[in-house]
């Protein structure tokens, strides 16, 4: 028998959650961190033509209490007034809890707003709820402020309206605004010009190792991920249209995704969210955006890249959904009806999870089932690209306009590397730094370290091409491919271990996605694991396969 030590447990990490670093909120000593100078001055509006502009106004009977909509505002809100608001409007109320993920690189605090009924939010007190975890995450993006303002409004309404009884059927978890340092200067990355929302998987961005601390201790059931999509821009250059949507939306749609978790959101959630936007008279489409970094340009599906928080999240088991609203590149036009187009997807986010409870635990249950024995794993794929129409608007006159598009359907794809699923992962121990089991453990994976060294049938990775492809914005370029060479082979001491199918692995897809070498944002295209990869090296990693093997863990009490 193989005897394996865990190194750091999920629910053990749970009694840190009191730390300074994650402590509930209470007066900062200081004001927080304000916006440069200049970077919240008046914010023209876009010139978009009249007949477009007035396709989009205000939603009737829709208030906004929110500080972008204070009289004689015309500036977004400011990380000050964010603060204010969250200090007089939410905090006050005994089913928040107020708590700082951290700061950012650029010094400003990240907040997090934990609402439950009775309003307990200690970690393992909020998991003893056995309610589902609904997270609300706006502004990765700092150029995406609608969605930060949607849940401020959302946060209003869970404290003072009826939205409340929700909570007697979920957990509630809000991130107003992921990223202040992007939000503070109006760009798109963060302070070190890093895109957080093509780095759920890698960790490299200060802001996102804050966030996922927390979703290890609230692990999410529902994930509502707000932003905003490009209006204009390369549209009008390309095909003298404007997007013609209000909302796009897509789910997670990584190939190794859980079908249970495909099947909820396409069934139950999409709908409910379309149908709540259709009851306004939004207009809502799936999720695309212009591909212009090859010689050709094409229309793309959100993509299949395991780094994206959409899918990421779909990954570690949650319904995970893209909204989307009309914004980059009209600064405030139509402002409110993009906050409220965001609201009512929230909301409806909320009591579609708060109706399906029981559905999201099955969902959750089957998801983390252990893989069969051979079980094939999609490592790589192309996805089906064909001609369609679509509907837009044209540039110049704001009237309907089709164009013919080059369409990427990210949910056809064909496999080109498909492996059965090994037993476990191994990595030597000249690979084995705390700071890449931190990594590890930070995506929700569960690391053991060998205790003994035993002789184990595995298959070594020999790299055999490397080439760049152009991929969706943000995701690598560099890809690797290899070979698979199998042998009897001693794993020393020391070892890391990775379980896959040992049962005790809740997040063996995530493990797949992140040690198969040809993933897109694998631990040896991200460079995890520490210099360029190479033809003809044979790669650190090795796939433990065989069903003679059996990891006994044995769990070290923390000190």
């Amino acid at each position: 028998m193989l005897i394996a030590k865990p190194l750091l447990q999920p629910v053990l990490r749970m009694l840190l959650a009191a730390l300074p670093s994650f402590a509930v909120w209470s007066a900062p000593a200081t004001v927080p961190v304000s916006s440069p100078a200049g970077a919240s001055a008046a914010i023209a509006g876009a010139a978009l033509p009249l007949a477009a502009r007035e396709r989009f106004g205000d939603l009737p009977n829709f208030p906004l209490d929110t500080p972008a909509f204070a009289a004689n505002k015309k500036d977004y809100t400011t990380e000050l007034e964010l603060y204010q608001f969250i200090h007089r409007k939410i905090a006050p109320s005994p089913q928040v809890s107020w708590r700082r993920l951290g700061r950012t690189a650029g010094g400003r605090d990240m907040h997090l707003l934990v609402l439950t009924q009775d309003g307990r939010s200690d970690p393992l007190s909020v998991a003893t709820s056995r309610k589902p975890n609904v997270w609300i995450i706006a502004q990765q993006h700092g150029n995406e402020p609608a969605g930060a303002e949607a849940a401020l409004e959302v946060l209003r309404r869970l404290v003072s309206t009826d939205l409340k009884q929700v909570l007697e059927r979920i957990n509630v978890m809000v991130v107003p605004r992921a990223n202040p340092d992007g939000a503070a200067v109006y760009q798109r990355e963060t302070a070190a010009k890093l895109d957080m929302n093509r780095d759920h998987m890698a960790h490299a961005v200060h802001e996102t190792q804050k966030l996922h601390a927390a979703l290890n201790d609230y692990p999410p059931a529902v994930v509502i991920d707000a932003h905003e999509f490009t209006v204009a821009g390369r549209w009008v250059e390309r095909y003298g249209a404007i997007q013609a949507s209000d909302v796009l939306v897509q789910t997670a749609s990584h190939p190794g995704v859980a079908d249970s978790f495909k099947k909820l959101s396409k069934d139950v959630f999409e709908p409910a969210l379309t149908a709540a936007w259709n009851s306004y008279g939004l207009k809502v489409a799936t999720y695309h955006t212009l591909n212009v970094q090859g010689p050709n340009s094409f229309v793309q599906m959100g993509g299949n890249f395991a780094g994206i928080g959409r899918n990421a999240l779909g990954l570690m088991g949650a319904v995970s959904i893209l909204t989307e609203t009309r914004g980059i590149g009209i600064q405030k036009e139509n402002y409110p009806r993009r906050v409220a187009s965001h609201v009512i997807g929230m909301v409806s986010a909320l009591k579609t999870a708060a109706a399906q409870v029981d559905a999201l635990r099955n969902a959750q249950r089957e998801a983390r089932k252990q893989p069969a024995p051979g079980t094939e794993w999609v490592v790589d794929h192309t996805a089906l690209r064909e001609m369609r129409l679509m509907g837009m608007l044209d540039s110049v006159t704001g009237e309907d306009k089709t164009i013919t598009v080059e369409y990427q359907n990210s949910s056809l794809i064909t496999p080109t590397v498909q492996r059965p699923l090994p037993s476990a992962y191994v990595l030597p121990p000249s690979l084995a730094s705390a700071a890449l089991v931190a990594k590890l453990q930070a995506v929700g994976l569960q690391v053991s370290r060998l205790s003994s060294a035993q002789e184990l049938e595995i298959e070594s990775f020999t790299v055999t091409q490397l080439k760049q492809e152009a991929g969706e914005f943000g995701a690598p370029t560099e890809r690797v491919f290899t070979e698979l060479k199998r042998s009897k082979k001693t794993i020393e001491v020391g070892s890391l271990w990775i379980g896959v199918s040992q049962g005790y692995q809740p997040l063996w897809r995530v493990a797949a996605a992140l040690f198969e070498p040809e993933s897109v944002g694998s631990l040896v295209g991200t460079k995890w694991l520490g210099g360029e990869p190479s033809v003809g090296q044979v790669l650190p990693i090795v796939r433990v396969v065989g069903t003679s093997v059996v990891v006994a863990p044995v769990f070290e009490p923390l000190d």
